[in-house]
């Protein structure tokens, strides 16, 4: 399971639309253990319909508290980041392996 991209959602402008497959994966593993809530295109439709992430869980939040040791504060605005953050996460092989 990917805590860098439950992070990342978490510093994010929710609500949030992802169109990448692979990232959309790990965000149906985010929903099922109860980290985000996220809604997906009915099965059966194409690839390139988003997913949309709507928001970190309050498990989600004290997960990333576990894990990463620091208070996290959701909704934060950072410049540019909520439209990057799939971005960001597919462009870096730290988060990848996540």
């Amino acid at each position: 399971m990917s805590m860098r991209l439950l992070q990342a959602l978490a510093d994010a402008s929710l609500p949030m639309e992802i169109k990448d497959v692979r990232v959309k994966e790990r965000l149906r593993a985010l929903r099922d253990a109860g980290h985000i809530i996220c809604s997906f295109p009915p099965r059966g439709s194409s690839d390139s319909e988003p997913a949309c992430v709507h928001m970190v869980t309050a498990l989600g939040r004290k997960v990333l508290l576990r894990h990463f040791g620091r208070k996290v504060v959701l909704g934060a605005k950072k410049p540019n980041w909520a439209h990057l953050a799939a971005d960001k996460f597919l462009n870096d092989p730290d988060l990848r392996r996540g």
